[in-house]
């Protein structure tokens, strides 16, 4: 089982490192070898176990292993050498493939453990003979973790925890603890949800006092039609005086709701809600309950490739219709009228969804889920407004904002794009072939590619879909590079394609006065900056099948000083 928090070489050099280090805590342990029963103990115990700053080291790798446990195998108890498992130990583990041995693991703490903890296996064969596994144990949402039968150490339904390098029974403070977990999960769910009806009663109070009118006396009576289909026949009534503004409904079908005539007189002259405001509100309000509704952890991702697929696919799915909402809405608002509510909606977005709650426990794998469709959002966005020249939607890429764990504001371009970048593996598993970039090729397919949520949306004079796309990626990264003081670059699908060249080319000889709205130097400098910065990387690239492409025609290289 795959969750995909680092890559395998980095959990090699971490597990080294930690070795090195040589204290094991309630989060580490080293042993050569256990059997069936001693895993099922070890790993049920570290799931059991919440690690802080003091006792789980895997905490000082950028909080990437966040409350994560880890077991090595392989490790001489007395000398903390690592020596390799033991000649005695089972086949399966001492011959096996990872899946085989992750398959057989998983079969052995089934037989004593109920729930079953996720776990991540990494197995380790040295130019020497040496074999050894590491395996990652997730943080728990599901504790407690307790025995399914009697064993020769605990009896059935009991559970134990990690106290130094002990492992024991739980306390009282460890129960209390443990049925605590569930209602801190509701509660930061109904702190969300909470949080959410807040705002759009805001936006609904704020759209009703459109009409300024100073507050009056309470106590009067306004009577609407029973049936609710009044016409527009109001009546004030103020003691026994009446203000008709047209004739009275039937007494049976009067309805009185106490409100003050100033109440009443701004629901009457108050301007009629902005239909399209509306929608932009009800296609973002469907959208998050959506993705409310899939309930995604923050700790884990699936482990079954199916399961794993099938929910990729639901959190697409559930992006769908935004898209084609934001798609019509930039090719026609051409004046950006309602730019800024879209930031503002995106931006709720990844507050609630792109981040993890404040005290929850989650890893970069299960937060690239949460952050993936915001990546189809940006990309659609980026897309329809270069397609259309609409500055207005480029420019509010450039200026939202979104919050890190420290509550600081961070560019949405590149972070959110940063935060779904270990997605990576679970998208190259569900394309025909492996790519450098499947964040980008897989947004580009769901997008461009025939039928594609957003051609019906541009304009006639596109004929190359995926030229547009590289280009707006293009435009993306200068985005990112300014928000960023030349730091970080938008790395996308134009990085390994040698169309980048063309396209920049494209940039500079077609008219791009939407660009210069927001973009701080001319295009032509941001453009050689992005080549530039690129220049820089070299021997330091994310892929192997980088292209360090060379400068395109249109555009020489700033002359050096």
């Amino acid at each position: 089982m795959n969750a995909h928090v680092l890559t395998r070489e980095e959990v090699r050099e971490l597990a080294l490192r930690l070795l090195r280090g040589g204290n094991e805590k309630p989060k580490l342990e080293f042993k050569r070898y256990l059997d069936d029963l001693g895993l099922a103990i070890t790993i049920s115990a570290i799931a059991n176990t919440d690690g802080d700053s003091s006792n789980n080291p895997l905490l000082k790798v950028e909080g990437l292993l966040d409350d994560y446990g880890m077991l090595i195998l392989g490790v001489d108890d007395e000398t903390g050498e690592l020596v390799g498992l033991p000649e005695e130990s089972p086949e399966w583990i001492r011959t096996g493939k990872t899946d085989q041995v992750a398959t057989q693991l998983e079969q052995k703490l089934e037989k004593w453990i109920r729930p079953v903890p996720h776990t991540d296996v990494y197995v380790f064969d040295e130019d020497d003979g040496r074999r050894w596994v590491v395996v990652l144990i997730a943080p728990s949402l599901n504790q407690p973790h307790v025995f399914a039968k009697n064993n020769s150490k605990y009896q059935r339904g009991q559970w134990v925890v990690r106290r130094g390098r002990r492992i024991e029974l739980p306390d009282d403070s460890e129960h209390a603890r443990v049925h605590r977990k569930p209602v801190s999960r509701l509660e930061s769910k109904i702190r969300i949800i909470e949080a959410r009806l807040t705002r759009r009663l805001k936006r609904l109070e704020d759209r009703l006092s459109a009409v300024a009118i100073p507050e009056e006396g309470r106590g009067d009576a306004l009577a609407l039609d029973g049936a609710g289909t009044a016409n527009g026949e109001i009546i004030v009534e103020s003691g026994s005086d009446a203000v008709q503004a047209t004739a009275a409904p039937p007494p049976e079908a009067r309805l009185e709701i106490a409100v003050s005539p100033s109440e009443a007189l701004r629901h009457y002259l108050a301007p009629p809600p902005d239909p399209i405001a509306e929608q932009i509100d009800r296609a973002f309000d469907e959208f998050t309950d959506s993705l409310t509704e899939l309930d995604l952890s923050w700790a884990y991702v699936p482990a079954n490739k199916e399961d794993l697929a099938n929910t990729v696919r639901a959190l697409e799915e559930a992006a769908f219709e935004l898209v084609r909402a934001l798609a019509v809405l930039v090719a026609n608002d051409t004046e950006g009228t309602y730019a800024d509510q879209v930031r503002e909606r995106l931006v709720e977005y990844a507050l609630e969804h792109a981040r993890a709650p404040v005290g929850v426990s989650y890893n970069y794998g299960a937060m690239a889920l949460h952050a993936y469709p915001g990546v189809l959002l940006e990309n659609a966005l980026a897309v329809t407004a270069h397609a259309h020249r609409n500055a207005h939607y480029l420019s509010l890429l450039a200026k939202a904002r979104v919050r890190d764990h420290n509550d600081r504001p961070l560019p949405w371009v590149p972070e959110v794009r940063d935060r779904a970048v270990h997605a990576s593996d679970w998208l190259n598993a569900m394309l025909p072939r492996r790519m450098c970039d499947p964040l980008s090729e897989r947004a580009m397919v769901l997008l461009l590619d025939d039928p594609g949520l957003l051609r019906e949306h541009l304009p006639r004079h596109v004929r190359d879909a995926r030229r547009l796309f590289t280009e707006a990626e293009l435009v993306l990264s200068m985005i990112a590079l300014e928000n960023t003081r030349g730091e970080r670059a938008y790395f996308g699908r134009y990085v390994y394609t040698s169309d980048s060249q063309k396209a920049a080319c494209n940039l500079l000889t077609q008219e791009h006065g939407h660009l210069t709205g927001f973009l701080h130097t001319p295009l032509k400098e941001a453009l050689q900056g992005l080549w530039g910065y690129f220049g820089s990387l070299t021997g330091h690239l994310p892929c192997p099948k980088m292209i360090v492409f060379g400068w395109p025609e249109c555009l020489e290289p700033p002359e050096q000083e």
